[in-house]
């Protein structure tokens, strides 16, 4: 059965098998357990749903050319009854992400658009009617999307026009509408919106100063 309790879900790297699985332990680090056990294959980036009772990630691993695979994959909370969502030749997915009322996943891929572009957008992914939407177009590179409280809007990274660096973005998903949320002269990348929803956590390369 799903897990029902408060616990911590992240990769490992299994030197003798040459995998990345999931594994779930205690806050403590107490009870841990594996998730997924599968040969020449990484398993990546997992997000827990709002109800604790399912887990996405990332898939990767390559085919018999060398190329790289990869894959949107949904799996209950102990593991069990996994299931493809995405994969497309030549696309890598990222950071999955739930919505606060647990229906939609957010990510970023790098699926062309009508023009052809493939630069990384971002796209919502239905749980209950299985299908994806497209949510931005064309460059610069849109990743690492998170919720906002309201589930109205993602922040993501992306270059600013303005300080041709990453900043933070936020885009309106009924509207599509993306405004500026945070720029510097340093690079911001990764956000996390809280779970109130009144602050953001991010990466932060500055600048690089002169010797």
């Amino acid at each position: 059965e799903p897990i029902n309790e408060t616990r911590v879900v992240y990769t490992l790297l299994i030197h003798e098998h040459s995998t990345i699985e999931l594994f779930t332990a205690r806050p403590d680090g107490s009870d841990e357990r594996q998730l997924t056990r599968t040969a020449n294959s990484y398993e990546l980036q997992p997000g827990v749903s709002p109800s604790g009772k399912q887990i996405v990630f990332v898939g990767s691993e390559q085919d018999a050319t060398g190329a790289t695979v990869s894959s949107l994959w949904l799996m209950d909370s102990d593991g069990q009854n996994r299931t493809l969502l995405a994969t497309q030749p030549g696309v890598i997915y990222e950071r999955p992400v739930w919505s606060p009322d647990g229906r939609y996943i957010a990510y970023d891929a790098n699926i062309p658009d009508d023009a052809g572009d493939a630069s990384n957008n971002l796209f919502i992914y239905d749980t209950t009617t299985g299908e994806s939407t497209r949510l931005s177009q064309g460059p610069p590179n849109k990743r690492f999307p998170s919720w906002s409280r309201e589930g109205a809007a993602l922040i993501f990274s992306q270059v600013s026009d303005d300080s041709h660096t990453q900043g933070l973005f936020r885009l309106t998903i009924a509207s599509r509408e993306i405004s500026m949320f945070f720029d510097s002269s340093a690079e911001e990348t990764q956000p996390v919106v809280s779970p109130d929803g009144l602050r953001v956590a991010f990466v932060s390369f500055p600048e690089d100063t002169p010797e």
